[in-house]
């Protein structure tokens, strides 16, 4: 399926308004119970987990619940994640903060930086914390942060014929946090 296919809603889909954030990321409902959370790649092409993905992706979660809560009645439910980018499902975060640049963002310092992992870690969560199954369709690339947030969906699908998962952390020779651990642990097996 292309990344055109996907920008179209599917028949019988209708988009939910406050769990949106135009140019990062839509939400939307099927008429079989499925929510479709798209990240959107216009803004932000790789999915990286910037401030303002992180805001995009917390209001669509936001939304889920508030729909289930208030909308959605005794219907069945889950939860699909999907990406636009015909590359990437996330690159993850911007170790470097030049990402930042391209989007016009100010450059993150050291202590920006942390920050901003302290913000995203609630974020690559959500999926766990919904009392609905959660599926992670995996067109792309997941690097880092974006394999985190695979890792904490029930179901991961990936291609077969391209993109690939890794904790780049280890790559880089960045020590992996005690939050990121458990995430991964929620998919792999200990040693």
């Amino acid at each position: 399926m292309s990344s055109t296919t996907l920008k179209k809603l599917l028949p019988g889909e209708k988009l939910i308004p406050y769990g949106c954030t135009p140019g990062w990321v839509s939400l939307s409902r099927t008429e079989h119970g499925v929510y479709i959370l798209r990240m959107k790649a216009e803004a932000n092409p790789e999915n990286r987990w910037i401030p303002a993905f992180n805001a995009a992706m917390m209001k669509a979660f936001d939304g889920v619940e508030k729909h289930l809560e208030e909308e959605a009645g005794d219907t069945p439910a889950a939860l699909l994640s999907i990406s636009e980018s015909e590359k990437f499902f996330s690159n993850g975060i911007d170790p470097t903060g030049a990402y930042s640049k391209k989007l016009t963002l100010p450059r993150m310092s050291k202590i920006e930086m942390a920050e901003q992992a302290g913000l995203g870690m609630p974020a690559f969560a959500r999926p766990l914390q919904l009392p609905i199954p959660t599926v992670a369709a995996i067109n792309g690339h997941a690097f880092g942060a974006g394999m985190m947030y695979t890792s904490c969906h029930d179901y991961r699908f990936q291609r077969e014929d391209r993109g690939y998962q890794c904790a780049v952390e280890v790559e880089i020779g960045v020590g992996i946090p005690e939050p990121e651990m458990a995430m991964f642990g929620h998919i792999m097996s200990k040693p």
